[in-house]
């Protein structure tokens, strides 16, 4: 009889041992968990913010365009105002409105700039 208490007693603590290792298994999933749904809350609302980002429409367009020489653009090129597209049309085209020679005129051919100036301006220089 006492080697069964004996053999009792070893069995509920090896099962005390167990119960609290898987105590301890439970809680490190229950932080892991916890910690990945927070994380997740954060990527829903990361992407719910990026969502509404694209969504909405660019209000700030430019309008209005400054040249290097100074001179000021109020449109895009390109784009031409209805107004003056319907005037463009409203003139007539033929050989009527065409005054002037028959052959068509060509523009001058393109000549090329020299490529590195400095150096010919040296050698007029050095003469």
């Amino acid at each position: 009889m006492e080697n069964y208490f004996v053999n009792q007693s070893e069995q509920l603590q090896e099962l005390k041992n167990q119960t609290e290792l898987l105590k301890d298994s439970f809680a490190k999933l229950t932080s892991r968990m916890d910690s990945i749904s927070s994380h997740n809350r954060l990527l829903e609302t990361q992407i719910s913010q990026v969502a509404q980002k694209v969504s909405q429409p660019r209000t700030n367009k430019m309008t209005a365009f400054t040249l290097k020489n100074g001179k000021q653009l109020e449109d895009p090129v390109g784009k031409a105002k209805p107004s003056e597209v319907e005037k463009e049309d409203d003139e007539p085209r033929g050989e009527e409105t065409r005054v002037g020679s028959d052959k068509p005129t060509t523009p001058p051919p393109y000549i090329p700039k020299i490529p590195f100036p400095q150096r010919f301006a040296n050698s007029k220089l050095d003469e």
